[in-house]
């Protein structure tokens, strides 16, 4: 069964059916560069949240003291990070890490190694974006690659191309924002509930 990150979330209802459908995973963004950041102020709800599935704390090109500081006070499990951090940075890092790649990086070979690196997570590259681009790529890159830790797959997934991604390459694991939403950081419950319906038949 393909596991399924909803991401950009900033509401605790789109929270709520996530974990009712099945997500095996939360992302909430921190970066402020993000449309889907989310503010100070939703920080209490987050950090409060009883849920069984991982929180993963999204960031982008910020200090590592900022990442444990907000990682601690909304006790994320996990970090997702846009950027390259160096080895002591990410032997710094509170919870377990998840380097995010894009398509550039794996056309170049540029692929972070480090042992903290629980999972990769791979995103479009689009010029002048980093992440949450909303626009797929071309998956035959993903057919041949070969990488020393699992795999996440992004990069504009909804749920009427999700099959055609999994036609293409049998991916265990795979993050939606944008797919699934009406607006930036507010999820569409009709598109979420037809994705685990076209995933899972439920």
């Amino acid at each position: 069964m393909v596991k399924v990150k909803i991401c950009g979330l900033t509401r605790f209802e789109d929270v709520n059916l996530a974990i009712e459908l099945g997500a095996s995973a939360l992302g909430f963004i921190f970066a402020p560069v993000s449309k889907r950041f989310n503010p100070p102020e939703n920080r209490d709800w987050i950090r409060n949240l009883k849920v069984t599935v991982p929180k993963v704390g999204v960031f982008m090109d910020q200090p590592v003291s900022e990442i444990n500081e907000i990682a601690e006070f909304c006790k994320l499990d996990r970090i997702q990070y846009h950027g390259l951090l160096t080895d002591s940075e990410i032997s710094g890092l509170s919870v377990p890490f998840w380097q995010v790649l894009s398509t550039s990086d794996i056309e170049s070979g540029s692929i972070p190694l480090h042992p903290n690196i629980e999972f990769y997570l791979i995103d479009s590259s689009i010029k002048g974006k980093t992440g949450g681009t909303g626009i797929p790529f071309d998956w035959k890159v993903l057919q041949n690659l070969n990488l020393p830790k699992p795999l996440i797959v992004a990069g504009g997934l909804s749920p009427d191309n999700v099959k055609d991604l999994l036609s293409v390459y049998p991916a265990n694991f795979i993050d939606l924002s944008s797919g699934v939403e009406q607006s930036p950081g507010i999820k569409d419950a009709g598109k979420m509930r037809r994705l685990f319906e076209v995933l899972w038949g439920k």
